[in-house]
């Protein structure tokens, strides 16, 4: 299951943002403290075997409509990758506002259109 997960945030739209991730972290100097605290973000990843042919790049790509939630902030820390951490699996913290306002925006007749 490691495998499949690392494999969803290292291909597809993820993979993307790691390279321009990558470029961003490296413009800075090495006594930069924004170099170590440089959080990354992107597609929430699920922790999901491959055999349920779950692949959050694949979802990404052929959803007809995409929300994403920009945050100000690290929800706590910093210097990590955050989409784990945000998962919907999460009940506590920034995962769950997240899904209170996914589940939200769902439910309205707006976005059944």
């Amino acid at each position: 299951m490691r495998k499949y997960y690392e494999k969803q945030l290292n291909e597809g739209k993820n993979g993307e943002l790691n390279e321009l991730f990558e470029r961003w972290i490296s413009s800075y100097a090495d006594k930069d403290a924004a170099k170590r605290l440089f959080c990354q973000d992107g597609l929430v990843v699920k922790y999901k075997d491959e055999s349920t042919g779950y692949d959050v790049n694949k979802e990404w790509e052929k959803a007809e409509r995409k929300i994403m939630f920009i945050l100000k902030d690290c929800p706590d820390k910093w210097g990590y990758d955050a989409r784990p951490m945000c998962g919907f699996s999460t009940m506590k913290g920034c995962g769950r506002s997240i899904r209170i306002w996914a589940f939200s925006m769902r439910s309205q007749r707006w976005m059944r259109r």
